[in-house]
C-alpha cells in the first residue's frame, strides 16, 4: 500500500433495492454503523463464491446486485433484522458490511446548505472572475503552462449542466448517473426535502460547481460527470463503488469525491484498495466539521485528503477538518466556479479545495504516464509548503507550479 498514509477508511455511494434511507443502527451488532440504507448490505465474495448461492443462503428478498460482470462485490437486500455477524457466517462471504450514507462535503457538521458561507451568493453570467487567476488562489498558485492533455478526471458528485459554456466541450465519454440509472448526469432539482433536514435541493449546483473548477485547473484535462449524489447531497457506499468502478472502466486517472462521511467499511475500503492499484489517483474533500475527526474516504488509505486554506492569507479556513490524517491543504475559500444555467458561482469548502487539488493531480498524470500512484503523489506533497498550515494536514499547502515542474523533471 502507499505510504503518505497510515489510516483505512471509506463511506459513501448508492441505492436501488429501496427508495428510502435511515438513519439507525445496522443492526445489533458490536459497532454502531450510524446512517444506513435500512437492509441493505455489500458483500466481499470468496473466490470459489457465487453470486446465485451466496444470495439464496443469505436469503436475499431479491436478486444480488453485481458491481459488474463477474466481480466479486455486490449488494443484498435483506431483512433489516439481519445482523452483520450472520451475514459473515454465510458460506462464500468474505467481508460484509451495511450500505452506508454519505452526504457531499459542504453538508457536514457546521455548514448545511451549498451558500453557507455568504449571506448573499454571487450568481453571474459573466465568466471573468472565473477565468482571471485571482487572489483567491493565493501562493497556493495554480499551475504553469497547459499540462493534462489526455488525462480523464471524474468527478463523482451531483451532475453537470452539461451545456455550460466553460464544460461543454471538455466532457469524457462514460458519463452517467447512478440515481436516475441512465447516461444523462444532470443537476436535478426535485423540489423536495428528501433528506428531511427542512432544506430543498440543497446540493443543486455542486457538481457543476466542483467540475468547473477542475476544468479551470487544468485546461486540457477532460472531465467525466458521474451522478452519485441526489439534489440534497446524499448519496451510499454503493453508489460511490459504482462510479468508481464506472470511472476505471471508461479510462479515467483521477477522480474527486467532494463528500464523505464518519465510518469505513471493509468492503469499500478494500474496493478502494484495487482501484488505487489499478494507478488511479482519488482525492477527497476532507470535510467542513472544524473538527480532528477523521471523514471518509479522505482519511482512507489510497485516497489523497484535502483540507481548505484562505488563498487570500494562506491560513487555514476557519471551517476545515484538520489533522495528520489530510493530506495536503488547497485554497478553498471564495472561489468562482461554474453553476447550472450557463451561470458562475463564487462559494467555498473543502469540496472547492479537493477539484483543484484534482486538476493539479490530471497536470502530474499526463507529465508522467503509467506511474504508481505513490510517485504522481510524491510530486505534490514533496513540493508542499507547511508554513502557516501547520496541523491542517500532514504536509501542508500545495504548491502546484513546484509540483508539475517536478513532475516535468521525471
Amino acid at each position: 500500500m502507499r505510504t503518505w498514509k497510515q489510516t483505512i477508511g471509506v463511506c459513501v455511494a448508492a441505492l436501488a433495492f429501496v427508495s428510502v434511507m435511515a438513519v439507525r443502527p445496522a443492526m445489533a451488532d458490536e459497532q454502531d454503523w450510524g446512517a444506513v440504507v435500512a437492509g441493505e448490505f455489500l458483500v466481499l465474495l470468496k473466490p470459489d463464491a457465487t453470486p446465485e448461492a451466496v444470495a439464496a443462503a443469505a436469503g436475499a428478498l431479491a436478486p444480488a446486485e453485481l458491481l459488474s460482470p463477474g466481480s466479486q462485490f455486490m449488494r443484498l437486500l435483506l431483512d433489516p433484522s439481519t445482523t452483520l455477524a450472520q451475514l459473515l457466517n454465510v458460506p462464500g462471504v468474505e467481508a460484509a458490511q451495511p450500505n452506508l450514507l454519505v452526504e457531499a462535503a459542504d453538508h457536514l457538521g457546521l455548514r448545511h446548505r451549498f451558500f453557507t458561507d455568504y449571506t448573499s451568493p454571487v450568481l453571474t453570467t459573466s465568466s471573468t472572475a472565473y477565468r482571471l487567476r485571482h487572489g483567491s488562489f493565493g501562493n497556493a498558485g495554480l499551475p504553469g503552462g497547459a499540462a493534462g492533455v489526455g488525462v480523464v478526471v471524474a468527478v463523482l458528485d451531483t451532475g453537470i449542466d452539461s451545456a455550460h459554456p466553460a464544460l461543454a466541450t471538455r466532457l469524457a465519454p462514460g458519463a452517467y448517473d447512478f440515481v436516475d440509472r441512465d447516461a444523462i448526469p444532470a443537476e436535478v432539482a426535485n423540489g423536495r426535502d428528501d433528506n428531511g433536514n427542512r432544506l430543498i435541493d440543497e446540493a443543486y449546483g455542486h457538481g457543476t460547481y466542483v467540475a468547473g473548477l477542475v476544468a479551470l485547473v487544468a485546461p486540457r484535462a477532460r472531465v467525466m460527470p458521474i451522478r452519485v449524489l441526489d439534489s440534497d447531497g446524499q448519496g451510499t457506499s454503493w453508489r460511490m463503488m459504482q462510479g468508481l468502478a464506472r470511472a476505471q472502466a471508461f479510462g479515467a486517472k483521477v477522480v474527486n469525491l467532494s463528500f464523505g462521511g464518519d465510518i469505513a467499511g471493509p468492503v469499500s475500503d478494500e474496493f478502494i484498495r484495487r482501484v488505487y492499484e489499478a494507478k488511479v489517483v482519488m482525492v477527497a474533500a476532507a470535510g467542513n466539521s472544524a473538527s480532528m475527526t477523521e471523514t471518509y474516504p479522505a482519511a482512507s488509505v489510497g485516497v489523497l485528503g484535502v483540507a481548505a486554506i484562505s488563498g487570500y492569507t494562506g491560513a487555514p479556513a476557519t471551517f476545515s477538518n484538520s489533522g495528520s490524517w489530510i493530506d495536503v491543504a488547497a485554497p478553498g475559500v471564495a472561489l468562482t466556479s461554474t453553476y447550472p444555467g450557463q451561470r458562475y458561482a463564487r462559494w467555498g469548502g473543502t469540496s472547492a479545495s479537493a477539484p483543484i487539488v484534482a486538476g493539479v493531480m490530471a497536470q502530474i498524470v499526463s507529465l508522467m504516464p503509467g506511474r504508481v500512484v505513490d510517485d504522481q503523489v510524491d510530486r505534490l506533497t514533496s513540493t508542499a509548503v507547511i508554513g502557516a498550515t501547520g496541523g491542517l494536514s500532514a504536509y501542508g499547502r500545495i504548491n502546484a507550479a513546484a509540483a508539475v515542474l517536478r513532475a516535468r523533471e521525471g
